[in-house]
Formats: structure tokens, C-alpha cells, sequence
């Protein structure tokens, strides 16, 4: 589940003027919340699911309020970038069906797994910022 997770796509709402861009996003954590059966045959079970995801994400920002455009060159000078690690808390819902091969719980393995949004969304003021990371530092999650 958690490689699903991490494959999804992840959009960041900005705050007023902001714009940033995500980078890298590490999962920390995982738990299931609820857990329902929807349906259960011989040969599998179909569960709705809501759980919480601890994340850290890293976002890129890009900053032209102090810089000067050069319409010659069509260039911006004195453009500043910066990246931040930001620490989520996030509650998602999904819905698991698992096989059972030959009718055995024992061979149970996951057969389709879907989430309830094809987005996940990401609040910057629910974030909780951790730190700025500084070239060198941007490949170490924390």
C-alpha cells in the first residue's frame, strides 16, 4: 500500500502568491483507522478503508519578488529558490479487495486496491514546517 501511496499523484494548495512546487515525498508512517467488509466470497473479500499516512514532503519554491526582468534577454536576474521539508498528518479512504488463492486465507494477496480521490491534496497551512534544506541537504529526509 504504501508504494501505491507514494505513486499517486500529490498536488500542493498554495498560499496567496505561492506557488511551489512538490519534490520528494517520503512516507513515515501507516496505519488503518477503519476497516469494513463490503462483500466476502470463497475466493476473496472486498473492505472499505480509511486510514492515516504520516508524510514528509519536500517542496521547491521559487521567489521573483526581488527580482529584475531583463526584457532584452527575456530573463529574470535575482530570482531566489529555496526548498523546505514539511511534515503532514493525512487521513485518505480506499477501497481493498483481496484474493484468496485456491479459497485459502493463507494465500490472501492484494488483487485491486482504489483510492476514493485520484489526487491527493496538500494544504501548505496543514503542513508543519521542519526545516529549510540547503544544497547538500536536500537528499535527506528527515
Amino acid at each position: 500500500m504504501r508504494t501505491k501511496i507514494s505513486e499517486g499523484e500529490f498536488s500542493a494548495s498554495a498560499w496567496e502568491g505561492e506557488d511551489p512546487e512538490i519534490g520528494d515525498i517520503c512516507i513515515t508512517g501507516l496505519e488503518f483507522t477503519t476497516l469494513q467488509l463490503i462483500d466476502v466470497s470463497r475466493d476473496g473479500a472486498t473492505y472499505d478503508i480509511e486510514f492515516r499516512v504520516a508524510l514528509n514532503v519536500t517542496y521547491d519554491f521559487t521567489d521573483y519578488s526581488h527580482a529584475n526582468y531583463d526584457r532584452e534577454d527575456g530573463v529574470h536576474y535575482g530570482v531566489e529558490h529555496s526548498s523546505h521539508l514539511y511534515a503532514y498528518d493525512e487521513c485518505y479512504s480506499a477501497t481493498v479487495e483481496i484474493g484468496f488463492a485456491d479459497g485459502l486465507r493463507d494465500n490472501a494477496e492484494i488483487v485491486d486496491l482504489n483510492f476514493d480521490e485520484s489526487i491527493f491534496d496538500l494544504d501548505l497551512d496543514d503542513g508543519r514546517h521542519i526545516q529549510e534544506l540547503y544544497p547538500g541537504d536536500a537528499g535527506e529526509m528527515r
